[in-house]
C-alpha cells in the first residue's frame, strides 16, 4: 500500500513539472517581416523593366561597344560594319531575351540600341524621334514608369556620319559620340565638379581625376600628384602590349598614327580628320585641333596674378606652382626617409639617392657571410663603396 502512494505522488509531481511555464513562453514571437528592397535596388528594377518594355515594343537592336568594336549584346560576336551587326542582332534576338543581356554585367548598365530602322512591334509604326520610345510603350499598355530612366541609350549607327539623335552635334568616330551622350543622360553627378555621367562606372572612373597626393610609378619611380596622371603614364610609357589595336585584324601598334595608316591602307577605312571651325586647317586628332584653336584663335590670357610679386599666369595651376617660392610649402614627401620637397621634380631627383644606395648594398661584398651590415640610415651610406664597409 505504501508503494502505491509513492507511485501516486511521483506521478502527480511529474504532472506538476510539466505545467511549469518555460522561459520561452515569455518571449513574444513576432511574425517574420517581409524583405523590403532598398530605394536604390527598387530604382534599378524599375529601370530594367523600362528597358524591357522598350525592347518589347520596338524593333531596336541592342549592341555593345568595346575596344573599338561593335558587339552583339546577346552573344558577344563582334563586327566593324554596322549593317552586318544589324543583320546578326535581328537573328540573335529570336533566340535570346533581355535577361541574357543583363547576365553579362555585374552592374546594370544602359543598353545601347540602334534605332536606325526601328518600328513598333504591335502596329508597325516607324520610330521618328527618341521621345516616342517611352510614349508609344505606354500607349500599348506595357509596364513602363515615366518617372525613371528609360534604361536604353539610343544611337543611329551610320559610319558616314556619326550624328547625335538628340542634338545636331556630329563626330568623326563613334567613341566621341558615345562620350558625348553623357551630356544628355546625366544620371550620376560628380559632387566635386558637377559633371554628369550616364552610368555609375563612368562616374567612378571620373572620380580618379580628383584624387590627389603622391603616386609613384612602380616601373620608373616618377612621382605624380594625380592618380589618373600616374595611370595614364603607365599605360603610355610602360604598356604590357602595344596600345593601339586594329579592330579588323587584331594587329597592335605602339603609335596611334601607325594604326590610322594601317586601317587606311589595309582595310580602306576613311581617314578621320578634325577641321578647325575658325579656319580651313584640319588635324588628325581632336587634341591637336584643340591646341591649335587655343593658341592661334584664342590666345591664353594672363588672368591669374601673384599677390606677392608682379608675375601673372594663364592658369590657376601655374599660379599654385609659383606660390611655392613665396610660401615655402613642401607637399611632396619621401615615403622612405620622410623628407619633404616643394616640387615633384625635386622629390623624383631625391629618390635616385635611395636607388643608388640600394644598388651599392647589392654589391658583391655581401657574398662574404662573415661580415655583418650595420643598421644605418640610407642617407649615411652615400660614402660607402662596394669593396669596403665603414662601421
Amino acid at each position: 500500500m505504501m508503494y502505491l502512494i509513492c507511485c501516486t505522488v511521483r506521478v502527480r509531481w511529474q504532472a506538476s513539472e510539466e505545467n511549469v511555464p518555460n522561459e520561452d513562453d515569455y518571449i513574444l514571437k513576432l511574425p517574420k517581416q517581409k524583405y523590403t528592397r532598398s530605394p536604390r535596388a527598387e530604382a534599378r528594377i524599375i529601370t530594367k523593366n523600362n528597358a524591357s518594355a522598350i525592347l518589347q515594343c520596338w524593333s531596336v537592336l541592342p549592341f555593345r561597344w568595346k575596344k573599338n568594336r561593335f558587339k552583339c549584346a546577346y552573344c558577344e560576336d563582334h563586327f566593324t560594319d554596322c549593317s552586318e551587326l544589324r543583320d546578326h542582332v535581328r537573328i540573335c534576338a529570336t533566340n535570346h531575351s533581355i535577361k541574357d543581356i543583363y547576365s553579362k554585367f555585374k552592374e546594370m548598365p544602359l543598353i545601347n540600341v540602334d534605332i536606325t530602322e526601328a518600328s513598333c512591334s504591335f502596329c508597325s509604326m516607324p520610330l521618328s524621334n527618341v521621345t516616342q520610345l517611352r510614349e508609344h510603350a505606354i500607349l500599348h499598355g506595357l509596364d513602363f514608369n515615366p518617372y525613371h530612366p528609360d534604361g536604353v541609350l539610343p544611337f543611329s549607327l551610320n559610319k558616314q556620319s556619326w550624328q547625335c539623335i538628340i542634338c545636331p552635334e556630329k563626330f568623326n568616330n563613334f567613341l566621341k559620340l558615345y562620350e558625348h551622350m553623357n551630356v544628355h543622360y546625366q544620371h550620376y553627378i560628380c559632387a566635386t565638379c558637377g559633371k554628369g555621367f550616364m552610368t555609375s562606372p563612368r562616374l567612378r572612373k571620373h572620380l580618379e581625376v580628383h584624387i590627389s597626393g603622391s603616386f609613384p610609378c612602380d616601373k620608373c619611380g616618377r612621382i605624380f600628384i594625380m592618380r589618373a596622371a600616374r595611370d595614364s603614364h603607365k599605360a603610355s610609357a610602360h604598356p604590357k602590349a602595344p596600345r593601339y589595336e586594329c579592330p579588323h585584324c587584331n594587329i597592335r601598334f605602339d603609335n596611334y598614327y601607325d594604326r590610322v595608316d594601317h586601317m587606311k591602307n589595309a582595310h580602306s577605312e576613311r581617314e578621320v580628320s578634325y577641321s578647325c571651325p575658325h579656319c580651313e586647317m584640319s588635324f588628325k586628332t581632336s587634341g591637336k585641333r584643340a591646341i591649335h584653336v587655343r593658341t592661334v584663335h584664342f590666345p591664353p590670357q594672363l588672368n591669374f596674378s601673384c599677390n606677392y610679386c608682379e608675375w601673372q599666369f594663364r592658369t590657376n595651376y601655374e599660379l599654385k606652382r609659383h606660390m611655392v617660392r613665396h610660401t615655402g610649402e613642401k607637399n611632396f614627401h619621401c615615403s622612405i626617409c620622410g623628407k619633404s620637397f616643394p616640387r615633384n621634380r625635386a622629390l623624383t631627383n631625391h629618390l635616385k639617392v635611395h636607388q643608388d644606395v640600394n644598388s651599392k648594398w647589392r654589391a658583391p661584398v655581401f657574398k662574404q657571410r662573415t661580415q655583418r651590415l650595420p643598421s644605418l640610415n640610407p642617407h649615411d651610406l652615400t660614402d660607402l663603396v662596394p669593396t669596403e664597409i665603414k662601421i
